[in-house]
C-alpha cells in the first residue's frame, strides 16, 4: 500500500476504526455480476505504475497491488508489519568504524519473486534507493527527504543476496518508517538493466549530485521512464505483488489479474497481513465525473466507489435497485480541514486577534450546510479519537461577544462607527479588513462566505477571493495570505516538524523558540509515554496560540456491492479492495 508519498507535506498518529462488514442475509441473488471480480471507480487517468515517477493519487492505488514496501502499514490494525521481509528488523548500535551509527538488518523473505520467476533480492532494495537519488529525474525529488536524512550506507550481505543492513547516524520516531516505507522495491533489472548503478556509490548519488549532473548513463534512466512505451511493455511490468497488468485502455480502465501461483500465499498472514489478496480480477475503471460515478453505481457497472457527493450519496441509499445491491459507508477520512491564519500579517499578530476569529466563526453550520454533516469537530491536528489527542482543549463554539471582548482586550474598536474596529499600527488608523483566499472548490468559497458574514457580526470585515489552483498554491506556499481555507494528510506517525517547527514548511509563520525545543525532543522521543505528554504539550500550545482554526475532519462517502465482505478503516481510501472476499452464497453463482 502507498503511505510515505501520502505523507510527503504533513504528518500524524491516529487510531483506525475498522468496519467490520459482516456476511449479510439478503436473498438477492440477481445481481448483475456474481464474479469475484471488483471494479473500483477512480477518479483520473492512470498513465504509467512504476511507482518511482507515478505523481498521482490513482496511480499508488494501481501499483500498491503490484509492489511490495519491505514493512507496510496495515490500516485494520493500525501498526506496521512486515511485509516483504521475514520479521521486522531489531535496532542495532555500531561501534565507530561502522558505516552507521545506527543498522537495522533486513532479510527478504526466501519465497518472494518478480513475476517473470526470478527473486526479489536486496540490490532490487539498493537499486530502488539508488534511482531515487538520479538529480536528473525530477518526478522522484519528493522522496529524498525521507531517505537522505536517514540512510547512510546500504550493504548487502556477500553470503545472502537476500539480506542487507542499511546505515544511519541520526535515529528519530520515523526512520525505521521512512527506510521501508518511502516506496516500495522496484525490480532493478528495469530500473537499472544495464547495471552501471553499480559503479556509482550511494553516499555520491545522495551528497555529491552536482558531480553527476552530465552523466550519461543517468540521462538514459530518466529518458526510459519519459516513454511510456517502455513503461507499459509487458516485459517490464514486472510485480512482486498477487497481481498482474492485463488489459490497459488509456483514459479508460487498467486491469489487473491475480497470480495463480503467487509466492505470498505460503506466508502465514497472522504475522503478514498484508499479503492477502482474494479477487481474482481488480479493475480500475476511470470516472471523473461525480454523474459518471452516480450512473455507474445504479447500473452496477462498479463495484466500489467513494468520494460520492453527498446529494447523490443520500439519493442512492433511497433509489429502489441501487439502495439494495450496495452498502453505503462513511469513514472519517484521513485528513484534517481548518483556516491558516497568516501570523506574520500585522492585522493578526496578536493571539486575542486570531482567537477572536475563531469565536465568530459558526464552523457547526459550515459542517451542516456546506458539508451535509459528513464530518467530525476537531481542535488540534492529531486525530480526535487517539489516545496522544489533547482531550482538555476547547473545541470553539461560535460567541460573538466573547470574540468582540478579545478584539478590544486587543486594542481593536471600532471608533469610526462604521462597523469595523480599527486600530492604530504604524502611525495610522487601520480597520481590521483581512482577505481570506478560497480554493477553486464550492465548498471552501461556501465556507469562506460563511466565515465573511460571521466575521462581520464581531465587526471584522473578511474579503472573499476565490483562486485558480495555480495561484492559490503559489500564495499558500509563499504566505501570501491573510487567510487561507486549507488542511492536511493524517498519516499513521505524527512528525509535527515539517508544518510547525520554524526549519519545516511552516505556512502559517508560528513557531517559537519553545515549540521548536518541544518539537524537536519529541522527534527524537522513542518512549512513547513521553512523547504522547509532549504531544499534548504542544497542541496546547497551538490551541492558545491560534495560528490556524480547526475546522474538522471530513467524513468519505464510500459505496460497496453487496457480494462482498470487507472492512473499511480511517486510511487511505477507506478500503482495500484486495481484501473483498466474495461471499460464501455467490460462490456456487461465481462466473469465474
Amino acid at each position: 500500500m502507498n503511505h510515505v508519498n501520502i505523507i510527503t507535506s504533513l504528518a500524524l498518529l491516529l487510531l483506525v476504526i475498522s468496519c467490520k462488514q459482516e456476511p449479510s442475509t439478503t436473498n438477492i441473488i440477481d445481481f448483475k455480476r456474481t464474479d469475484n471480480n471488483v471494479v473500483v471507480r477512480i477518479e483520473g487517468e492512470v498513465n504509467n505504475v512504476l511507482p518511482l515517477v507515478s505523481n498521482s493519487l490513482y496511480e499508488s492505488q494501481v501499483f500498491s497491488q503490484l509492489y511490495n514496501y519491505l514493512v507496510s502499514h496495515n490500516p485494520i490494525t493500525n501498526t506496521f508489519e512486515p511485509e516483504l521481509i521475514k520479521t521486522m528488523p531489531f535496532l542495532e548500535t555500531n561501534d565507530d568504524d561502522a558505516p552507521g551509527k545506527y543498522a537495522y538488518t533486513f532479510e527478504i523473505i526466501e519465497a518472494a519473486n518478480w513475476s517473470d520467476g526470478t527473486p526479489v533480492t536486496a540490490n532490487d532494495f539498493l537499486v530502488t534507493v539508488k534511482s531515487t537519488f538520479n538529480p536528473l529525474e525530477e518526478r522522484s525529488i519528493r522522496y529524498r527527504p525521507y531517505w537522505s536524512d536517514n540512510i547512510k550506507d546500504i550493504v548487502i550481505d556477500p553470503n545472502d543476496p537476500k539480506k542487507f543492513k542499511v546505515y544511519f547516524d541520526q535515529l528519530d520516531i520515523q526512520s525505521l518508517e521512512y527506510i521501508t516505507n518511502t516506496l516500495p522495491v522496484i525490480p532493478a533489472k528495469l530500473l537499472d538493466p544495464g547495471n552501471v548503478l553499480a559503479s556509482i556509490s550511494l553516499d555520491n548519488l545522495i551528497n555529491n549530485p552536482e558531480s553527476l549532473s552530465d552523466n550519461d548513463d543517468l540521462a538514459a534512466q530518466v529518458a526510459r521512464f519519459s516513454d511510456l512505451s517502455y513503461l507499459r511493455a509487458p516485459e517490464n511490468l514486472i510485480s512482486s505483488g498477487p497481481y498482474t497488468v492485463g488489459e490497459w485502455v488509456t483514459g479508460q480502465k487498467i486491469t489487473l489479474n491475480r497470480k495463480k501461483d503467487w509466492w505470498g500465499d505460503q506466508v502465514s498472514k497472522e504475522t503478514h497481513g498484508t499479503l492477502a489478496a482474494y479477487p481474482n480480477q481488480i479493475t480500475y475503471q476511470t470516472i471523473t465525473d461525480p454523474a459518471g460515478a452516480y450512473a455507474a453505481i445504479k447500473s452496477e457497472d462498479v463495484d466500489v466507489a467513494n468520494r460520492i457527493l453527498e446529494t447523490g450519496f443520500e439519493s442512492l441509499q433511497q433509489d429502489s435497485l441501487a439502495g439494495l445491491k450496495y452498502d453505503y459507508l462513511t469513514v472519517n477520512a484521513a485528513r484534517v480541514y481548518f483556516v491558516a491564519i497568516n501570523t506574520k500579517k500585522p492585522k493578526l499578530a496578536q493571539k486575542e486577534v486570531r482567537q477572536a476569529l475563531a469565536y465568530a466563526f459558526d464552523v457547526d453550520e459550515v459542517l451542516e450546510t456546506v458539508y451535509s454533516g459528513y464530518g467530525q469537530r476537531t481542535a488540534s491536528p492529531v486525530y480526535p479519537t487517539v489516545d496522544i489527542y489533547n482531550k482538555e482543549i476547547e473545541i470553539k463554539q461560535q460567541n460573538i461577544e466573547k470574540a468582540k471582548a478579545l478584539l478590544e482586550q486587543a486594542g481593536w474598536e471600532d471608533t469610526n462607527g462604521n462597523g469595523i474596529v480599527d486600530k492604530v499600527l504604524d502611525g495610522e488608523l487601520t480597520e481590521l479588513s483581512v482577505q481570506y483566499i478560497a480554493s477553486p472548490s464550492p465548498q471552501s468559497k461556501n465556507t469562506a462566505l460563511l466565515f465573511q458574514s460571521h466575521a462581520k457580526l464581531a465587526g471584522i470585515d473578511i474579503q472573499v477571493d476565490q483562486q485558480s489552483v495555480q495561484d492559490y498554491f503559489a500564495n499558500y506556499r509563499s504566505k501570501n495570505y491573510d487567510l487561507i481555507s486549507t488542511g492536511s494528510t493524517i498519516t499513521p506517525n505524527w512528525n509535527p516538524k515539517q508544518f510547525w517547527h520554524s526549519e519545516g514548511a511552516n505556512r502559517t509563520g508560528f513557531a517559537s523558540p519553545e515549540t521548536d525545543e518541544l518539537i524537536d525532543q519529541i522527534v527524537l522521543e522513542l518512549d512513547e509515554n513521553k512523547r504522547a505528554a509532549m504531544y499534548k504539550d504542544l497542541q496546547a500550545i497551538i490551541a492558545e496560540k491560534q495560528p490556524v482554526i480547526f475546522l474538522h475532519v471530513p467524513k468519505t462517502t464510500i459505496a460497496i456491492h453487496k457480494r462482498f465482505d470487507y472492512d473499511t478503516f480511517e486510511w487511505y481510501e477507506g478500503f482495500e479492495p484486495r481484501w473483498f472476499k466474495l461471499k460464501d452464497e455467490y460462490k456456487g453463482l461465481s462466473q469465474n
